[in-house]
């Protein structure tokens, strides 16, 4: 059975994509700092530490302030989906 391309399918594989590209990448860093190939990469103001998961949470809601408030487009529907992908890693 041979199944018409739609928009959700393609948004599935943006995310899909997305989720192992951040995934290899994350693991791969995570590795490299491990082993001291690469140095750690805290972010320290005004000597308060700054969790990664703030990260996320800035891309989430500014991602979630567009969609709500903004009119988008399929690209930028799309855009928007890999960028949520990208603030849950």
């Amino acid at each position: 059975m041979d199944v018409p391309p739609s928009p959700t399918r393609h948004l599935a594989r943006l995310v899909f994509v997305a989720f192992l590209v951040t995934f290899i990448a994350s693991r791969t860093l995570v590795i490299l700092i491990m082993i001291r190939r690469v140095p750690d990469l805290f972010l320290n103001l005004g000597g308060t530490h700054v969790h990664h998961l703030n990260y996320g949470i800035l891309l989430l809601s500014t991602i979630a302030a567009v969609l709500l408030f903004g009119k988008v487009n399929d690209a930028q529907r799309a855009a928007c989906a890999v960028v949520v992908e990208l603030g849950w890693r």
